[in-house]
């Protein structure tokens, strides 16, 4: 008895595939064309076939009749197409891009909301040792002057520079301060972020604790990323639309945890610069 034992050709397959995915992608109307089921995962066998997703960004024809026109050939497997338009895919079916990153295998096309389309970047806070930041997340164009009247009310003669990015409009950072080399130095960092909404103050002799209830009671503030004098990078999310904060990295990555000695030296630190009695 003999026995006769198949194997598929499964990268064969998948160039097949992507040579016909460039082709579709060439047609204007195609944002998506995706492999998915066991040929994208690896674990597919013999009798697997392909099931490919393609996304037209819109049809007046109906879902079945759709099929003859996109369904592959030449392949060297059997398969499936589902040419399901952009907003059925992306609306009621209620599945869109996270499925087709999780489950899917890309195969060409244009973009559904894909994860390529946002760019991750750090900026770092260009700033003195001596100088101390808030960086927040505000809504109003009067946040300029609100904070300004909020820092100087907390701290008379506080020495400070700040810069508000606006998101609409002339989208221009708006900007104030009672130090000149602090506020042009806000303004550099805020153009620098280029992050919607986002607000930079910079301190001089002073301490955010000074002043950070204060910020944070300004209406228009939504929220605050960091209040510190340690080397900041901000994480920066960047698509077709503009630029937003995902979060910091505020100073150094922690070391270890403390003893007795550190917890007995952090409480005489405290004492000494007289924030305990």
């Amino acid at each position: 008895m003999s026995i006769r034992v198949w194997k598929i050709d499964r990268q064969g397959i998948l160039a097949r595939l992507e040579e016909g995915a460039r082709e579709r992608g060439r047609e204007a109307d195609i944002l998506a064309v995706v492999l998915l089921g066991s040929m994208a995962r690896g674990d597919c066998t013999p009798p697997s076939d392909a099931d490919v997703l393609i996304v037209p960004d819109r049809s007046v024809v109906p879902f079945h009749d759709r099929i003859p026109r996109f369904q592959p050939v030449g392949m060297g497997v059997g398969g499936d197409v589902f040419p399901y338009t952009r907003g059925s895919w992306m609306g009621p079916c209620g599945r869109g891009s996270s499925s087709l990153n999780a489950r899917g295998r890309w195969l060409g096309g244009g973009a559904v909301n894909r994860e390529e389309d946002m760019e991750l970047k750090t900026v770092r806070i260009e700033k003195p040792d001596d100088v101390n930041l808030i960086l927040g997340q505000a809504h109003f164009i009067k946040t300029v002057e609100d904070l300004h009247e909020a820092l100087v009310t907390a701290v008379p003669g506080a020495k400070f520079g700040l810069a508000f990015c606006e998101s609409s409009g002339p989208a221009l950072v708006r900007w104030s301060g009672t130090d000149p080399e602090l506020t042009d130095l806000a303004t550099r960092n805020a153009s620098a972020l280029a992050c919607g909404h986002a607000f930079l103050i910079l301190l001089r002799g002073l301490y955010p604790i000074n002043v950070l209830t204060a910020v944070k009671l300004v209406p228009e503030v939504c929220g605050i990323f960091c209040a510190t004098a340690n080397p900041v990078e901000v994480i920066v999310a960047e698509t077709e639309q503009g630029r937003g904060i995902l979060g910091v990295v505020d100073g150094v990555r922690t070391k270890g945890v403390e003893g007795e000695a550190d917890r007995e030296e952090r409480r005489s630190f405290l004492r000494r610069i007289g924030y305990k009695l």
